[in-house]
């Protein structure tokens, strides 16, 4: 995979708005994909907080 593809991939599992398609070397989206796997952690650990509670009050 080659950075223009490595982007790509990127921007398609990005959520919100960026400015991912500036990104220009291989530096700038370990960065981005660094930000953007902290933010998937912590929706995951929300979500997760979410199926125990209604687990729960089932």
């Amino acid at each position: 995979m080659d950075l223009e593809q490595a982007k790509q991939e990127l921007i398609d599992n990005a959520v919100g708005h960026n400015e991912y398609h500036t990104i220009s070397d291989w530096e700038q989206l370990k960065e981005a994909a660094e930000h953007e796997q902290m933010f998937a952690s912590d929706r995951v650990r929300i979500l997760g907080g979410l199926v125990s509670l209604a687990n729960s009050k089932t």
